[in-house]
């Protein structure tokens, strides 16, 4: 699950692709809380396979610093993982 601060996904442009695979457009199912929540199911590759998520013609609101944040769930749904401790990195937009 990734949460987005101060910038919209939305399913007409921005895709996601897992590493070495081709780009995939998010679909609205994908999409939560008014586009500030990205969750992907189902992915299932190697410890080190890489997720890139890119967004086109997105703006922020202001210079400022916006967080991502990034949980993951080793077994999705399942019960048997807990999912992780978020993420962060600051986008820092001047």
């Amino acid at each position: 699950m990734i949460t987005l601060d101060g910038v919209l996904a939305d399913s007409t442009d921005d895709k996601y692709a897992t590493y070495p695979a081709t780009w995939r457009t998010l679909t609205s199912a994908q999409l939560s809380n008014g586009g500030k929540t990205i969750t992907i199911k189902g992915l299932n590759e190697p410890l080190n396979y890489a997720t890139a998520i890119a967004m086109y013609g997105n703006t922020v609101s202001s210079a400022g610093n916006y967080t991502i944040s990034v949980v993951v769930d080793a077994d999705g749904d399942g019960l048997l993982y807990e999912p992780s401790n978020p993420a962060s990195i600051t986008l820092k937009v001047q």
